[in-house]
């Protein structure tokens, strides 16, 4: 990662994702999916700290089992006929817009479930 970003953000690769959306959850996250179908804009959403922000894979976005998981889905504004980003352009746009927010920014991995599969920062297991 860019600048050694990877060592302070925690990343999860998961083999069940609705599972951990749930656990997620459980332990007073807000699932906030990203889906250029979203009414919300990424700005306007009402998502609270702490923060799991779902990407789903660039050619068909997150399934329709993990949109319904989600607390909310939010889509990033684009002008003209482009539809999305790639996944790594829009998690940076969802993060960013996230962390403008007052008391915005990322929990540490220790919050997470351990059951999600969270790498914990500095490290890049299973991704």
């Amino acid at each position: 990662a860019s600048a050694g970003a990877l060592l302070h953000l925690p990343l999860a690769r998961v083999p069940n994702l609705t599972r951990t959306i749930h656990a997620l959850r459980g332990r007073g996250f807000s699932v906030v999916g990203l889906d250029h179908r979203a009414p919300v804009d990424v700005h306007a959403a009402v998502a609270t700290r702490p923060l799991a922000l779902v990407v789903g894979s660039e050619d068909s976005g997150i399934s329709r089992l993990v949109r319904e998981s989600c607390d909310e889905l939010v889509s990033i504004p684009m002008p003209g006929r482009t539809a999305s980003l790639n996944a790594s352009a829009a998690l940076a746009v969802g993060l960013f817009a996230y962390v403008l927010r007052p008391n915005g920014g990322a929990e540490t991995a220790a919050t997470m479930p351990e059951e999600a599969g969270v790498a914990q920062p500095g490290s890049a297991s299973d991704l």
